[in-house]
């Protein structure tokens, strides 16, 4: 177990060690997934990128609107709402 501190900014900062093991460098980005309704209980993961959002770009194929950088953010967004409330749903 680690045990971190919150900045006044909100921001943590992740032991060596743990960085290590997860493979997290400098501007990498994590996941931080609820695993309780009441986030008493989180998993932290690496990011690793498009890969999860497969399937949510589909409507952007060839052809379509060009995918923005502010749409991309509302689909990333949606997705983690969805895979959350999926997530509950199963934990009920």
């Amino acid at each position: 177990m680690y045990q971190v501190t919150v900045t006044s900014q909100g921001q943590v900062t992740l032991p060596v060690d743990m960085r290590r093991r997860m493979g997290i460098k400098a501007k990498d980005r994590i996941n931080i997934i609820p695993e309780s309704a009441d986030w008493k209980k989180m998993s932290i993961t690496k990011s690793t990128g498009w890969e999860e959002l497969r399937g949510i770009l589909k409507p952007y194929a060839v052809g379509k609107p060009r995918l923005t950088k502010s749409r991309l953010e509302k689909l990333r967004e949606e997705f983690y709402t969805e895979r959350y409330r999926r997530y509950l749903k199963q934990n009920e």
